[in-house]
């Protein structure tokens, strides 16, 4: 099981409203919660330990998508679907998941 920190997941959603902010999209308090819940329930099973850093570049990642899904009106993320990103984003940054 892999191990992270809430303390990484928050800055990753801070990173997150930081870079809506800087687009001119504005996400309210609290909007970007269900990004945190998304990503510890996809990586709570990952195999291996995760770099924070890979923790909190992939939280900001699937925040900004889940404030400009919100701010655009468009479906809400999946859990699957963070998922399928979890996959194809620890495949590319494979060297950000080791010690």
């Amino acid at each position: 099981m892999a191990q992270f920190s809430q303390t990484d997941l928050v800055q990753g959603r801070d990173a997150a409203l930081e870079r809506l902010n800087r687009e001119g999209l504005s996400i309210p308090a609290g909007g970007l919660d269900t990004a945190i819940r998304l990503v510890s329930e996809v990586l709570g099973p990952w195999p291996t330990e995760l770099q924070p850093r890979f923790v909190r570049m992939f939280t900001e990642n699937v925040a900004v998508a889940v404030g400009a899904r919100e701010v655009y009106q468009e479906d809400s993320l999946t859990l699957d679907q963070v998922t399928a990103f979890l996959a194809v984003d620890s495949w590319f940054k494979n060297s950000w998941k080791h010690a």
